[in-house]
């Protein structure tokens, strides 16, 4: 899971290029060397905490059933010098908790308790999915992250543990909208995962916490893993604190309570985590425990879901992160102060895993991959593929606004959406298809009918189109979590930044302009005819309606602040706040009523008519802004 970056913009563009490609192809087993793994990754951690400003990081590296790597890197306290140990300071691991609801899904599965393909709602007792499409969420949808899900990041965190509540009553409260018809497209959910939790505990009769110290970590003897919150006292002394570089300098951080807890809340440490690795690599079995049996565990490893033929597939929760020929799967966990990742090549018997506690570390993991895959394995050699001016024309049906399908529809955090910049597509006369986003630019070369590779590099993208035959989606072949979607022009960045800066400047404009005016008369003794100055009443009512817009919007303004007032719940302050739009709203209707009186009895001047209606024409676009990112609230 991506508990934040996926609501953060910056972190969202940088994870859209992020993954890795895959590319089907075979080559020999690779036997890792002690000493030159330690040699690359010592120089690798040496460079990422110096300059991404991370305070501590943990790495575990397995191959062949045993511990091949582990050392710790900085500190896991500051203040007390205390440093990283592989073996006793756990690291919040974030999303990569998903695969422990995963496999403990596919242990009952195995056990006959549950099916992959039955409708969850038999298994729900405390909510019911509503039946919006014909076809049912089935456990394997919530698996593969394509149950049809908006995304929802209100309250992913809590200050403390009394915010927390028994799985089945948060996903009663907090159910998501249903948006596309299960099976169909992929858009990571923390919603859907904590539902199929929920779903183990229903089946086993035990409480996630229970079930999985029970079933897996005891088991595996990850002895110093665990998801209650907060972390047992036993543990809490290896518990490292979270850290953000602010000022130049490193800022602790509070425990971060994940009320979902199953989707992101488990602590562990690297060597625990080598032990879970090892115990999937060699499918499910660690030692003389079988968490999994052999045939369960190759299924779960099978791909469960592509989006196209050429992209990566899901792979019953695990993400095929493939690249260079390469098979890899496995996943990445993001907290607010803690980034891991977890990835496993089953061909050689290879597992590494991760972990930063510090903010800054989202971008760190992935360029230890990066490195640890190209130093590693050597890159395949790629065909020779060149770009068709000739079909520059034919090619323009691509061009256009694509954005992350990933987003909240139905409350203000949709405004994340907006917050992003788009990926934009555009065609060079060369006839390549060319990739832009903030910082990157990328050229691809047609492969396909609506599949293109680029230029120097294996990867892909790929369309899709409707029955209409327009394009809809744009999918990365790294990313199967989700796709790109084409963006509506009323949706592009520019268009509502643009809207929403005019319509603000002629409020400003009218709430300084009139007064002034009206001084300007009275001190220079200007007597202006009645006939040409609008109705008191219209001025009036336009006026408070203007000023009423402009203190909301600087209210919503200074009481956001940052992702925080996103992801651990919106305060009552600005709930209440949220309300003013329905006051605005009257006042609004007031002078719409005005503006149709002006112009049918002729009142005022011709320019002092038209500058009402734009009053009255900035309200409504600021209104409509409002509505359409979900900031004027439902009764």
């Amino acid at each position: 899971m991506r508990l934040i970056s996926w609501s953060s913009p910056k972190l969202l563009l940088a994870a859209l290029f992020s993954f890795f490609l895959l590319v089907p192809g075979y080559s020999q087993t690779i036997r890792l060397d002690s000493a030159r793994v330690a040699s690359f990754m010592d120089g690798m951690m040496a460079a990422q905490l110096k300059n991404k400003h991370l305070a501590g990081a943990s790495v575990a590296i397995v191959q062949n059933g045993k511990l091949l790597f582990a050392k710790g890197y900085g500190y896991a306290d500051l203040e007390r010098k205390t440093p990283v140990d592989p073996g006793k300071t756990l690291f919040r691991i974030g999303s990569i908790s998903k695969t422990f609801i995963w496999t403990s899904v596919m242990q009952l599965v195995q056990q006959g308790k549950l099916d992959l393909n039955a409708d969850i709602n038999t298994y729900c007792k405390d909510f019911q999915i509503p039946a919006n499409f014909p076809q049912p969420v089935t456990l394997l949808d919530l698996m593969n992250h394509n149950p049809g899900f908006e995304d929802r990041v209100l309250g992913l965190f809590a200050k403390s543990p009394e915010s927390l509540k028994p799985l089945g009553e948060i996903l009663r409260e907090e159910m998501p909208r249903r948006v596309w018809a299960p099976g169909t497209i992929s858009a990571y959910s923390n919603h859907g995962s904590g539902m199929a939790a929920y779903i183990v505990e229903q089946a086993s009769g035990l409480s996630w916490d229970d079930y999985v110290e029970k079933h897996i970590l005891q088991p595996l003897h990850m002895n110093h893993t665990t998801f209650r919150q907060p972390v047992p006292e036993a543990l809490a002394s290896g518990l490292s604190k979270g850290y953000t570089w602010q000022n130049g300098r490193f800022q602790s951080g509070d425990f971060e309570y994940v009320p979902l807890a199953p989707v992101g809340a488990a602590s562990a440490t690297a060597k625990d985590m080598a032990r879970f690795m090892i115990a999937h690599l060699q499918y499910g079995k660690l030692d003389t425990v079988r968490i999994l049996d052999s045939l369960t565990a190759r299924e779960m490893y099978r791909p469960s879901f592509r989006h196209t033929p050429d992209m990566n597939p899901m792979r019953h929760g695990f993400m095929d992160i493939s690249r260079y020929g390469q098979e890899i799967f496995g996943h990445g966990g993001d907290t607010e102060l803690f980034h891991a990742l977890m990835a496993l090549f089953p061909a050689h018997q290879i597992g590494i895993f991760v972990s930063f506690n510090s903010a800054e570390g989202s971008e760190a993991y992935q360029k230890v991959m990066e490195a640890f895959v190209e130093y590693f394995f050597p890159e395949p050699a790629l065909s020779n593929l060149k770009p068709d001016a000739r079909q520059a024309e034919a090619l323009k049906k691509f061009e256009g606004a694509y954005r992350a399908n990933r987003f909240t529809r139905s409350d203000l955090t949709k405004i994340v959406a907006l917050m992003s910049p788009p990926v934009e597509v555009v065609v060079t006369p060369e006839g390549y298809l060319e990739t832009r986003a903030p910082g990157q630019t990328r050229r691809w070369i047609q492969e396909g009918k609506l599949l293109f590779r680029e230029d120097t590099s294996p990867e892909r993208i790929a369309f899709r189109v409707n029955d209409s035959g327009e394009i809809t989606h744009m999918f990365l072949s790294e990313m199967p979590i989700f796709a790109l979607e084409r963006t509506p022009v009323l949706d592009l960045p520019g268009v509502n930044t643009g809207l929403f800066g005019m319509s603000l400047g002629i409020l400003l404009l009218a709430l300084i302009g009139w007064p002034m005016g009206a001084l300007a008369r009275r001190r220079y003794g200007i007597r202006a005819v009645k006939a040409n100055l609008l109705p008191a009443s219209a001025r009036w009512i336009a006026w408070l309606a203007a000023l009423a817009m402009v203190i909301y919007l600087a209210g919503v303004a200074m009481q956001v602040k940052g992702a925080e007032t996103v992801l651990y719940g919106l305060s009552p302050q600005l709930k209440n706040w949220l309300f003013l739009p329905w006051g605005i709203g009257v006042l609004s209707l007031g002078v719409l009523w005005h503006t149709l009186l002006i112009w049918g009895n002729g009142r005022g001047r011709m320019g002092a008519r038209l500058g009402y209606t734009l009053v009255f024409l900035a309200l409504a676009a600021l209104f409509w802004l409002l509505v359409h990112w979900q900031f004027f609230p439902r009764l």
